[in-house]
């Protein structure tokens, strides 16, 4: 069954969503429940920490030199500069494929061609859960790589599981 999904109109939304899922895969799969920040809520609040960090450091000498206090305002804004550019560089390639993107589920498993024509293989042991949110549907792999969909996607998503007999853990929001 092909799932075909076009993300370009709540794009930093289902990015935002799939991006905190997937980072917190561990926990949301041993909880069997998602938490409610995602992705750049929580960059906000490490760089308003490590922010507080720097002001504490800085004018209040007890805890460390000034030049300490510096060092951790640069990391503070090399952070944020960093997780801003990787939002970046995903709008710009998903652009590039005007949004669209498509995978295969078949008995085998789910089968994905959309980086550069390349056929990958995700065998259904492979996949540990559904995560589906507000906006996004994020496919969980035992391997560094996660699938993420619009909202839409979702009736397909639980047929093909139906159709091909998974039992695979699906969380919703």
């Amino acid at each position: 069954m092909k799932i075909e999904s076009n993300v370009h109109k709540n794009f930093w939304l289902i990015l935002n969503e799939a991006r905190g899922v997937a980072i917190h895969k561990r926990k949301i799969i041993k909880k069997g429940k998602c938490s409610h920040i995602n992705y750049f809520e929580e960059v906000l609040i490490i760089f308003f920490l490590l922010l507080l960090l720097a002001v504490a450091t800085t004018f209040f000498p007890i805890f460390a030199i000034n030049v300490y206090g510096i060092f951790v305002l640069i990391l503070a804004f090399l952070y944020l500069i960093i997780n801003i550019s990787f939002f970046l560089i995903t709008y710009s390639y998903r652009e590039k494929q005007h949004f669209k993107s498509f995978v295969l589920l078949t008995k085998e498993g789910l089968v994905d061609e959309s980086y550069h024509q390349i056929k990958m293989l995700f065998k259904w042991d492979l996949i540990q859960a559904i995560v589906i949110k507000k906006y996004s549907i994020t496919i969980l792999t035992k391997t560094p790589c996660y699938f993420y969909f619009g909202k839409e996607s979702e009736k397909d998503i639980l047929k093909a599981l139906k159709k091909y007999h998974q039992k695979i853990l699906v969380i919703k929001e």
